[in-house]
């Protein structure tokens, strides 16, 4: 069947095409806002109403840009939604990005319970626009989205968000094929399940997608049994006219295809053929939802046939692969999913000539593969592997050498796939061996073989069940032994015995059984489960996959950016070495590529160093191992906050404070931690001034005291942590107006100036003066304006190599206490 990324997601009305905003290139393409929205209004809402009355095409396209020029505009944000959801309904080209746009600029114009759907809105488009092109930062402006809109999510749209967030985290796995960012999907949805409390049915078709992902990965029965339970309940709650209820069967017939592969049960695999039967029946023809149907039942037929040998379902498997093609190709956008359908025909066509002995199959087979690879998407490329098999049959068949040529090319790429499972991996690097050796090429097979070793060592690792770990083991037998004697043909004694160590250091790592299933540890703790699966997995072979070496040393290179002198060689330098770096340093050249432009914009001030020092931050972030996040997470909210600074972008401040706060749980050393902390606290306070927002304060308040708790490796910094929550406190002293505040401030102050001095000692008498005068005029105590006198005067005193306006600052202190006894 297809796979689960290409099935129907966000399944409620409000939770398809949407996205929150990050599109930073559309920042200064805004629509000009109208000064009075009404006509727009009434212009959209004619072209509607007779686009809903008529279904005329020149309406809608009417409706949509009248709503469009409403972005940007409280007023106009209902429109702006609708318009945001029939381009997306329109799967053309740029029309996620056109509806993400329009809901960036008008997301924040809205308030109460609307924002919170506009943003769910917007979550869907970004995640649409990254879908379309595959790129890590839209991606990442999807996620950033989701992940803030959960955060501002109430009850009601609770679900749904995390819905959204979920679906968002699985279009991340498609195009990085780490296990980790699948998990971290599962654990999403099932929160929204959670929320929903079981009665979600789009929560738990989504969880069930996502699932079956995990199972084609690690083929853990566990995985698969909840699956189909999840999607049986879905579409056991979903009403006989929702929508969207054909791709609920379709779920549960994927899973129940699944189960049936595994255990040869006849009737799991009937259930799923007749559940297929009723999708096609029920989805709207010439949609896209109908397309998928037609696919899947070929496939289902397909499996049939290859059980019980009945022509006709050979037949009805090529007949509906070609419709579902035709449908396909019928669509605005459809070569995204043509290559796919290209190759599910291939594969039908390639059985007729398997099993029927058809020889013009089989070329037509090739024919539609070969021209399909090259429409293949990045989470698809596992899929030339299909094409490799089918030039392998016909080299066995004809002889001919380009056949076996262009064959070993598909399985190269598809051995190397970051996004295939590690299962098809091995399998095409088998395959790859065996043509090598048959076509005497014995330079080849044993770069062959290298790459099945690495790929049979990462195969089972830790953390799995023992029967997925021991069916790892088994497809490999004899790989070993075949790939020393490979190693040998060419006179390679070295990597012989290397490969030998590997395969032995395979069943030796299994006798360790270091650690077990890391769901219950996820639950409670995620980043540490993370951390743990990193280690096992690295301990196993697998990380990371296996890439070729760079031509220059990546440490050696990001080591000449650290000393070179001259900032704009260095930046040079540093692009270079992130577009070359090895998946493995991808994290760490971004980061110092970020280190080296935040340095020009220092000097410089221009705005382009910073942006794109931003983009590396984000970049250096998306690429970095689980586990190993924390430091490239405050990399880039430094960015942020330098942005802001600038720039006084309100978004840059909200991005830090998310930064901050995914690095300070991701980082368990209570030292470090309390660093990060510090750096949070600092950023609310930013926030609470720049948006007269005194939650913001009060949060700062709670993490400078989490922060000094904890306490700092350096004796004098943690006088300064104690400063600032003492400021802290003393500013929010006037919101509160709660003296527990004020008497804190002032012994925390106090406590500082008994104990540390250094060249801000007179700032802080100068403070501490004027909150003892503070509180002498709320309660008239002497004694606090006789220490407000003495504070003011130590103030006075530190304060001679201060800038003038600070020594001003004391000196009026001064005479404000003095004044007050004299009153006295």
């Amino acid at each position: 069947m297809t796979d689960p990324d290409q099935w129907p997601e966000d399944l409620d009305e409000r939770n398809r095409p949407s996205a929150v905003g990050m599109v930073s290139a559309d920042r200064g393409n805004r629509a000009a806002e109208p000064a009075d929205p009404a006509p727009a209004i009434g212009r959209y809402q004619r072209a509607r109403e007779h686009f809903e009355a008529t279904g005329d095409a020149d309406s809608l396209a009417e409706g949509v840009e009248e709503a469009l020029r409403l972005s940007g505009t409280a007023e106009g944000a209902p429109a702006v939604q609708w318009a945001a959801r029939r381009l997306l309904e329109s799967e053309r080209r740029g029309a996620a990005l056109r509806a993400a746009t329009a809901l960036t600029q008008t997301v924040e114009t809205v308030t109460g319970p609307d924002r919170v759907a506009l943003r769910i809105d917007l979550v869907t488009a970004l995640r649409h626009h990254a879908k379309e092109t595959g790129d890590a930062p839209d991606i990442q402006a999807a996620l950033i989205a989701a992940h803030d809109t959960v955060e501002l999510a109430t009850d009601t749209d609770r679900t749904i968000a995390l819905g959204s967030l979920g679906s968002t985290q699985l279009v991340w796995y498609g195009r990085t094929g780490v296990l980790a960012h699948l998990d971290e999907a599962i654990r999403t949805l099932r929160r929204a399940d959670a929320a929903a409390e079981g009665r979600n049915e789009n929560a738990l078709a989504n969880l069930s997608i996502a699932l079956l992902s995990r199972y084609r990965h690690v083929h853990d029965l566990a995985d698969l049994a909840e699956a189909i339970d999840v999607s049986r309940r879905a579409a056991a709650i979903a009403a006989d006219d929702h929508g969207q209820r054909p791709a609920f069967e379709m779920n549960v017939a994927q899973a129940l295809w699944l189960r049936y592969e595994r255990t040869g049960q006849m009737s799991d695999l009937e259930e799923a053929i007749r559940l297929q039967r009723a999708a096609v029946a029920a989805a709207r023809p010439g949609s896209e939802l109908a397309a998928s149907a037609e696919a899947n039942l070929g496939i289902l037929h397909r499996a049939r046939f290859r059980r019980r040998r009945h022509p006709t379902d050979l037949q009805e498997s090529v007949s509906r692969a070609r419709t579902a093609l035709a449908m396909f190709q019928a669509r605005p956008g459809g070569s995204v999913r043509a290559g796919v359908e290209m190759i599910d025909l291939a594969v039908a066509l390639a059985d007729r000539y398997s099993y029927l002995g058809d020889d013009d199959s089989l070329d037509e087979a090739i024919d539609l593969a070969v021209r399909a690879v090259p429409l293949l998407d990045g989470a698809e490329h596992g899929r030339r592997w299909t094409t490799g098999t089918m030039l392998a049959d016909r080299y066995r068949r004809d002889k001919r050498p380009d056949d076996a040529r262009a064959a070993i090319g598909h399985l190269s790429d598809a051995a190397h796939s970051t996004t295939a499972s590690a299962g098809l991996r091995l399998e095409a690097a088998k395959l790859w061996c065996e043509l090598a050796r048959e076509t005497d090429d014995q330079a080849e097979a044993a770069r062959a073989f290298t790459v099945a070793v690495d790929l049979h060592t990462s195969m089972p690792y830790l953390g799995t069940s023992r029967p997925t770990r021991e069916r790892a083991l088994t497809a490999a037998r004899g790989l070993a032994s075949d790939a020393v004697a490979a190693a040998l043909d060419v006179g390679d004694p070295d990597t012989a015995v290397h490969h030998l160590e590997r395969a032995r250091s395979v069943l030796w790592i299994q006798r360790l059984d270091l650690r077990s299933d890391l769901t219950a540890v996820a639950a409670v703790d995620p980043v540490l489960a993370g951390r743990i699966e990193a280690l096992g997995r690295s301990l196993a072979g697998e990380l990371p996959p296996p890439t070729p070496p760079p031509t220059t040393n990546t440490l050696d290179r990001l080591d000449a950016v650290h000393r070179q002198p001259d900032v704009d060689e260095a930046i040079e330098l540093a692009r270079t070495t992130v577009a070359e770096a090895p998946p493995g340093w991808l994290s760490l050249a971004s980061g110092v590529l970020r280190s080296r432009l935040t340095e020009r914009f220092h000097d410089r001030r221009q705005r382009r160093d910073i942006d794109e020092a931003v983009a590396a931050g984000a970049n250096a972030v998306l690429a970095a191992p689980a586990g190993d996040t924390v430091i490239h997470w405050r990399g880039y909210a430094d960015a942020l906050i330098d942005r802001f600074d600038a720039y006084e972008e309100a978004a840059d401040l909200n991005l830090a404070l998310r930064a901050l706060r995914h690095a300070a749980v991701a980082e368990h050393n209570p030292r470090a931690r309390a660093d990060i902390l510090a750096d949070l606290a600092d950023a609310c306070e930013r926030q609470a001034f720049a948006g007269d927002d005194p939650a913001a304060l009060s949060e700062a308040v709670r993490i400078w005291r989490e922060a000094v708790s904890l306490g700092s490796a350096d004796g004098d910094e943690q006088w300064d942590w104690e400063t600032s929550l003492a400021v802290a406190l003393a500013r929010r002293f006037p919101i509160s107006d709660d003296p527990t505040d004020l008497d804190e401030a002032i012994d925390r102050l106090t406590a500082v100036n008994r104990h540390f001095r250094d060249e801000d000692t007179g700032v802080r008498n100068t403070v501490l003066a004027g909150l003892l005068h503070t509180r002498w005029e709320i309660r008239g105590h002497p004694s606090d304006l006789g220490a407000a006198q003495a504070a003011a005067r130590a103030g006075v005193a530190g304060s001679g190599h201060l800038n003038e306006q600070m020594r001003q600052a004391a000196a009026d202190m001064l005479t404000l206490v003095t004044r007050g006894t004299a009153d006295r």
